[in-house]
């Protein structure tokens, strides 16, 4: 895959030598043959006599077949307090028996912000637990700076968004889980498979694109 870089002048591979260096050197994995990316989102719309809750996640699917990856993008909300527990199991379908990478739907820009990601991973784990029949095969939590999720964003044409309110998190939640998963593959992965895996994102991504809008 051509080494495509953003406005900034960075590249995939920059991401990848930046968060070794924080997270000191590893040896290149093997990405899962199945692995579902997992941003969600869950809190008060509005408060008082009006209280209004919204739960959603966003999810992104890769399994391989034949060993080539198929990708499936997933992003379900609801403010219905009945629909909630339907729609926490659909994601625990999703996530049983499955390497599930763990994104915050906050944006980290200094380091205290990394607790975020450690409430998500809490909160996922409480939710998995109360469905009791569910049980993921691994769990990664992804605590990527923002900048570098920025980087990111602007190499793969994917909009981003650093604003708090709940409303703003759950809309960003389908493609927050994309960028989560590609923080994922190049913090993770060598460059050879690095590399194949972004182009065949980039492939599906233009697939999705010419996709006829529903009306």
């Amino acid at each position: 895959m051509p080494d495509r870089r953003n406005r900034s002048g960075q590249s995939p591979r920059n991401f990848r030598m930046k968060h070794a260096m924080e997270n000191g050197t590893r040896s290149p994995n093997r990405h899962p043959a199945r692995l579902l990316s997992v941003v969600m989102v869950d809190g008060a719309l509005t408060a008082g006599a009006q209280y209004q809750r919204l739960t959603c996640y966003g999810a992104f699917e890769v399994d391989f077949l034949e060993g080539s990856p198929a990708f499936t993008s997933h992003h379900v909300s609801t403010t219905d307090n009945d629909q909630r527990a339907g729609l926490m199991r659909n994601l625990g379908a999703l996530s049983h028996d499955t390497h599930v990478v763990l994104g915050s739907s906050r944006a980290q820009n200094v380091f205290w912000d990394r607790r975020h990601i450690l409430e998500a991973g809490l909160s996922f784990l409480y939710t998995m637990s109360e469905l009791e029949v569910v049980e993921p095969s691994n769990l990664n939590l992804m605590s990527a700076p923002e900048l570098a999720m920025t980087e990111l964003a602007n190499t793969f044409g994917l909009p981003i968004s650093d604003k708090e309110d709940v409303l703003e998190q759950a809309r960003a939640a389908g493609v927050r889980a994309q960028l989560v998963w590609l923080a994922y593959v190049a913090s993770t992965l060598g460059p050879k498979e690095t590399r194949n895996l972004f182009a065949a994102f980039q492939a599906w991504q233009a697939i999705e694109m010419a996709r006829p809008l529903p009306f």
